[in-house]
């Protein structure tokens, strides 16, 4: 993704016990998938206390996903992603391999 393109945007996200979470919508100015040989949404943070940003408008600001379809040079190419939670971890929905 060239420098200055828009970033993919967290279009929804259902790890409600995640601080940046607000009613589904991700408010983290930018977060990162993968690390740890899966797509989880690294960014997560459980806690009480809320932040990020007023507009929930979420973007991926890199991916680590090498195997990912969507990804290029670690830069997230899809128009969007979706993040569930699920057994203790929010993953990215959207992560597909070829």
């Amino acid at each position: 993704m060239p420098v200055g393109a828009a970033l993919p945007i967290v279009h929804s996200c259902e790890a409600s016990s995640c601080a940046y979470n607000g009613e589904h919508t991700c408010h983290a100015a930018a977060i990162t998938i993968g690390n740890s040989g899966s797509a989880s949404c690294e960014t997560y943070l459980g806690a009480d206390v809320r932040g990020g940003t007023e507009s929930g408008a979420a973007a991926v600001g890199a991916c680590k996903e090498s195997g990912c379809v969507h990804n290029v040079r670690l830069e997230c190419t899809a128009a969007e992603i979706e993040v569930d939670y699920s057994a203790g971890h929010a993953v990215c929905l959207t992560h597909a391999t070829a």
